[in-house]
């Protein structure tokens, strides 16, 4: 968990800048240690803006599956648009207008269609 929550810290991380490579497959690593040392065989990681480092994530994560659960439009942007109302310190600067708001959307679902047709890639609509 590397400090982070309630287990030991466990890595062994510079506080020297590294390469990416070697930070990625670090962090794999990592993950699937507690993966396995609770039982589980898989591990998710659910952050939206991944979405935006796909190529990264497919270059470091050795048979990466992505499912990207895309939810409807209009209530994306309401969510989006009530998080910066409520929390502007951390979501007002990118989504603090509803025009912010709907340009994450769009651009998400175009970067989401752009991955349309790779074996890894799995789009679910809930709508």
């Amino acid at each position: 968990m590397c400090g982070h929550g309630s287990a030991p810290a466990r890595c062994h991380w510079s506080k020297w800048p590294l390469p990416i490579g070697w930070q990625a497959r670090q962090f794999v690593r990592e993950l699937d240690d507690i993966t396995l040392q609770s039982g589980h065989s898989i591990w998710l990681e659910k952050s939206p803006k991944h979405l935006h480092y796909i190529d990264y994530i497919e270059r470091y994560v050795p048979n990466a599956k992505i499912i990207h659960l895309v939810r409807n439009g209009a209530d994306v942007v309401a969510s989006l648009y009530d998080a910066a109302r409520k929390r502007p310190k951390k979501w007002a600067a990118e989504h603090g207008t509803i025009d912010q708001c709907l340009h994450r959307w769009t651009t998400d679902i175009e970067m989401s269609r752009q991955q349309l047709g790779k074996p890894n890639y799995t789009l679910v609509r809930d709508e």
